[in-house]
């Protein structure tokens, strides 16, 4: 019995996880539709998070490339408006 009270809580402890972070997530990253990315994306400072290899293949003109694996170490590089 101890061990299924024991896998329980496991459970809801990695369900509880993945719901936090969904939800930061959420939080931190706004979707544009179309509409909304073309009417406004010559003010914004657009930044693809692809790896330079998928960048060079091809891009949206003025995107700067700053990889999701280096952005914590490249947040300075982001304009904070």
């Amino acid at each position: 019995m101890d061990i299924l009270y024991t896998l329980i809580i496991i459970i809801v402890a990695i369900v509880a996880y993945s719901l936090f972070n969904w939800f930061r997530q959420r939080k931190i990253v706004k979707t544009l539709t179309q509409e909304e990315f073309i009417a406004n994306y010559r003010k914004v400072q657009l930044i693809d998070v692809r790896e330079p290899n998928d960048f060079d293949n091809g891009h949206i003109l003025g995107a700067r490339n700053i990889p999701m694996t280096q952005m914590k170490t490249r947040l300075v590089e982001i304009r904070q408006d």
